[in-house]
């Protein structure tokens, strides 16, 4: 993703996951204390680990500056990776930034949707591949969940091989984090569906935790972090021969002979950079090359590249944004006067998971009444929706 930017952030409709099954009605009573025992219950979790790793290492943590306005939340156990910051300055692609909120990493109920940017964030990674751990509080909810590595971008800070010597990302470019290994961090680039690039997922990529961020690099001019510098691949001569893929795709390897390491391009997206010669051997040509995402140093089989170009650019660009409609309002707004788990659905009833909770004070919009129960809607601005097709409902006594 991720050289085109969107002008503007577009709200796509998010698939919610599979209807939960029935549950039999509550009232409001007995769904607040089932939420205050989840909520205690994760408090007492917390209290009795410092959020180290199964090692007995704590987790490193990442951010461009420390929070603020408040302390920083603790980590659950068995977070490897944790790092905050506001999301401002990442690129994304139209049909990014929403982060579905799960209650648990196995949850299929969908329990909010989150525009992941514009306040003070909190993630963690774990070991495996599994749900992102996410804490967010904005002026309207507090929000304590998961979320699908596909959901969310990160920033890559810095230039960062993945084959050593031979493959770099790219400095500024978004990525998925996946998980956390040996290896280090597993993480998959945020590439343009526009911009295909086949082949390079196939290419393992792991990067340090210090080398993600959830911000923008230095918007406030501060110094970057002290970091060792990187090995660069050899440098790039414009004197030097090039050399283009004879077909629509090209296998690269890293040293003549070897096993493949990958084959970039396809016939519906060719392969099709200019590929600057390093070095000749008996049948092979070591090249460099950059594209949007990575730099390369590789080696090829004479007989797959040529001197003239056979293939048209395989990278386009595309516009993808749109508006967002806000909908008016004009009767006098309510007041929540306690912080207050909120059930989600089309209907009340259904248990508070204590993922999301609306804080007290926040100005409120009452749409629906059924029983002891109101749907609300907050009056201001806030990067926290009920998922599509659902309400956020709270006892109608917490609405003053």
């Amino acid at each position: 993703m991720r050289l085109s930017l969107c002008a503007a952030l577009v709200l796509t409709a998010c698939s919610a996951g599979p209807a939960s099954r029935p549950a039999a009605p509550r009232t409001a009573d007995e769904t607040m204390e089932r939420a205050r025992s989840i909520m205690n219950s994760r408090s007492s979790d917390f209290a009795k680990s410092d959020g180290a790793a199964p090692m007995g290492s704590p987790p490193p943590t990442v951010e461009l500056r420390p929070f603020p306005s408040k302390p920083r939340v603790a980590p659950p156990p068995g977070v490897r990776c944790a790092v905050f910051g506001t999301g401002q300055g990442i690129p994304r692609q139209c049909g990014t930034g929403l982060a579905q909120v799960h209650a648990s990493k196995t949850s299929d109920a969908v329990e909010a949707v989150v525009e992941a940017r514009g306040a003070e964030f909190a993630w963690g990674l774990f070991a495996g591949r599994s749900r992102l751990w996410m804490h967010v509080e904005d002026a309207t909810f507090r929000v304590d969940g998961f979320v699908d590595p596909g959901d969310v971008s990160f920033l890559l800070q810095r230039e960062t091989p993945i084959v050593k010597d031979h493959v770099w990302l790219k400095a500024g470019i978004g990525v998925h984090p996946l998980g956390a290994d040996a290896g280090g961090i597993a993480v998959e680039v945020d590439r343009d569906p526009d911009e295909p690039f086949p082949g390079f997922e196939n290419i393992p990529a792991h990067v340090p935790c210090d080398a993600i961020l959830y911000e923008a690099i230095n918007p406030t001019g501060a110094a970057a972090p002290d970091f060792a510098p990187v090995a660069a691949a050899a440098p790039i001569d414009d004197a030097r021969t090039e050399v283009y893929p004879a077909k629509s795709s090209l296998t690269l390897y890293t040293t003549p002979g070897a096993k493949p390491l990958a084959t970039l391009g396809d016939e519906k997206a060719p392969f099709s950079p200019s590929l600057f010669v390093l070095d000749k051997k008996s049948g092979w040509t070591r090249v460099g090359f950059e594209t949007a995402y990575a730099r390369f140093d590789v080696w090829a089989k004479d007989g797959d590249v040529v001197e003239k170009q056979e293939w048209g650019d395989a990278f386009g660009s595309s516009s993808c944004c749109g508006g967002l409609g806000l909908r008016g309002v004009s009767s006098p707004p309510r007041k929540i006067n306690a912080d207050t788990p909120v059930t989600v659905g089309k209907a009340p009833g259904a248990a508070a998971t204590g993922a999301v909770t609306i804080l007290r004070g926040v100005d409120v919009d009452v749409v629906e009444r059924v029983d002891g129960w109101v749907a609300v809607e907050p009056r201001g601005r806030s990067i926290v929706s009920a998922p599509p097709d659902t309400q956020f409902w709270v006892p109608a006594d917490r609405v003053d």
